[in-house]
């Protein structure tokens, strides 16, 4: 860019109407310039100082509660945010004695009030003088601050003085500083000069902000789009779409060459590249029903100007509001997803299981009477005393095989709730202790130490101790048939405040995972033939649920199991 003619600007001789397309097209060409808002606001000043030759150049402007100001003076920068609060309601200042200081002037202007009825201001609502220090209207105290505005860089060093607004009333965004320490440095042509650069600033600043506006609105679309892209695949898990949009985050902020973004959900992480909690850090949180969940966050890992929260635009922080509630939305999504999935499982499962009930009931009492035939007439035989042995001894065979069906029977018609229930008051520490009876002797000779923990002072439930033995003899015929090199089988009994527990626990061989998927199915069953009917664990499943109560485990191979039957405490 070419600059103008090296020439003081209260020279009158040169063209009013040259100086200010002049001035205006160097302002003009930094907007094509790729600058932040920063760099920009930084620049005007520059550009005026080298253009006026005076000696000192402030901008002031005013957005969203901030008020921004860049002072070049003697070659220096200084620029910062400070609060500012709008009164534009509020009276114009009077002139105590001895008058008003240059910053009270200032701050007035920025309020969108200016007293035109003093000689000092001009129609377009500047003030300007030749000699501050002999103008009787100015209050010259310099060492005196407002701490709510930042005073003027003007200092006893100047004596020319021009403030212009830039826009007038409600309109002002801001005012335009500048100062010489020469006696009457600007004119009344420089004066009209920079109003009509006020003007060319206010026009520029304000496509400015419509250009920003837009633009970090179509990177919102942009990334609230890609957001949707990623949902449009099917069947993607929360973990792949987490990793997603954190990766698509960065590019939508300001600086997104030194942007990491993070996603916490649920105690999880999902972090672009780079990511590490800085000073300088964007943040809002992941609210699913009323509660926080996690959040989303965007850092810089540079250091960057102030702007409007910290280095970042006010339009990102609705950016990474709008983020933080499609992520909770999209999990709450997942998760009903999951919860639907699960539900219809449990449906079908149910399903499943009164299907299989009404068969094994009915298939029950088709087989009842014949067996009982069977081991009627096997008992019958067995009373003649001329019985060679070996038919006496086939006839305990038959006697043996008749009960064992009989007792799958029975456990059939437990399973498919056809045998009736007789609940009554009951303490689960006798019923445990009556039921570990019988296998004290077999654990011994398979090299299994049984311990037996119960709870004293264990509170009474309502149950069927039949039932509730029936559940327990499942529960340690099953631990002993994992350890059949021996090992540790405990059996404890427990009470809360709302239910009462049997923990069976064994150091046996544990369940992968596909076979703990399934053990409270019906005949399902990880023995060989002979060996088991894969009714155990349906039949505590069923007994358990009739009783109102669950049924919790844990396995892993190699190390063991852990069953808790938790039932509620009676009602008083």
């Amino acid at each position: 860019m070419q600059n103008p003619p090296q020439t003081n600007a209260a020279d009158s001789n040169l063209n009013l109407f040259e100086l200010h397309k002049n001035l205006a097209h160097r302002i003009i060409q930094c907007t094509n310039y790729n600058l932040t808002r920063t760099d920009f606001l930084c620049q005007i000043p520059r550009i005026i100082i080298d253009f006026s030759k005076c000696d000192m150049v402030t901008l002031y402007i005013k957005e969203d509660g901030k008020l921004f100001y860049c002072s070049i003076r003697e070659g220096s920068v200084d620029f910062n945010f400070v609060p500012f609060f709008e009164n534009r309601n509020a009276q114009p200042e009077k002139e105590p004695e001895p008058g008003l200081s240059l910053a009270q002037i200032c701050e007035e202007m920025l309020h969108g009030r200016s007293n035109f009825s003093l000689s000092d201001f001009t129609e377009g609502g500047s003030f300007w003088t030749g000699d501050i220090k002999k103008n009787p209207r100015l209050n010259m105290d310099f060492k005196k601050k407002n701490p709510m505005f930042p005073s003027p860089a003007i200092n006893d060093n100047h004596k020319s003085v021009v403030l212009v607004p830039i826009g007038l009333g409600e309109e002002n965004i801001g005012v335009l500083e500048l100062g010489g320490k020469q006696e009457n440095f600007f004119g009344e042509n420089e004066v009209r000069l920079y109003e009509g650069i006020a003007e060319i600033i206010r026009i520029i600043l304000i496509n400015r902000r419509i250009q920003e506006n837009l633009r970090e609105r179509i990177k919102e679309l942009k990334c609230l789009y890609d957001i949707a892209t990623i949902l449009a695949v099917p069947d993607k898990s929360l973990i792949d779409v987490m990793h997603d949009i954190v990766s698509i985050v960065p590019p939508a902020f300001l600086y997104p060459e030194i942007a990491a973004a993070n996603i916490s959900l649920d105690g999880k992480n999902y972090s672009s590249p780079g990511f590490q909690k800085g000073l300088q850090t964007l943040a809002a949180d992941i609210v699913i029903e009323g509660e926080k969940r996690g959040g989303v966050e965007v850092a810089y890992t540079e250091q960057k100007p102030e702007l409007d929260e910290g280095p970042f635009l006010r339009e990102e922080r609705n950016l990474i509001n709008v983020i933080a509630r499609q992520v909770a939305i999209i999990a709450e999504q997942k998760r009903a997803k999951e919860s639907q999935m699960k539900l219809r499982d449990q449906l079908r499962h149910a399903d499943r299981l009164a299907t299989i009930g009404q068969l094994s009931a009915g298939i029950a009492h088709e087989l009842n009477e014949p067996l009982s035939s069977v081991l009627g007439f096997a008992q019958l035989v067995k009373k003649s005393s001329k019985l060679p042995k070996q038919i006496l001894s086939d006839m305990e065979k038959i006697e043996t095989s008749a009960l064992y069906a009989r007792e799958v029977i029975r456990k059939l018609l437990i399973f498919a709730r056809q045998m009736p229930s007789q609940k009554i008051p009951m303490n689960l520490n006798h019923v445990v202790d009556e039921g570990l009876y019988f296998f004290k002797n077999r654990c011994i000779k398979e090299g299994i130490k049984l311990s037996y923990l119960p709870c004293p002072g264990l509170p009474e439930i309502e149950g069927d101790p039949t039932q509730m033995k029936q559940v327990l003899v499942n529960l340690v015929v099953n631990a002993i048939q994992s350890m059949p090199k021996g090992g540790e089988l405990t059996v404890q009994t427990a009470s809360s405040k709302k239910h009462v527990s049997i923990f069976v626990m064994d150091t046996g061989c544990g369940m992968p995972e596909e076979v703990k998927k399934h053990i409270f199915t019906p005949f399902f069953t990880t023995k060989d033939v002979g060996e088991g009917t894969g009714l155990g664990l349906a039949v505590v499943y069923g007994i358990v649920k009739a009783h109102n109560g669950s049924v919790y485990f844990e396995s892993e191979v190699g190390k063991g199991a852990w069953f808790e039957v938790r039932l509620p405490l009676k009602v008083q």
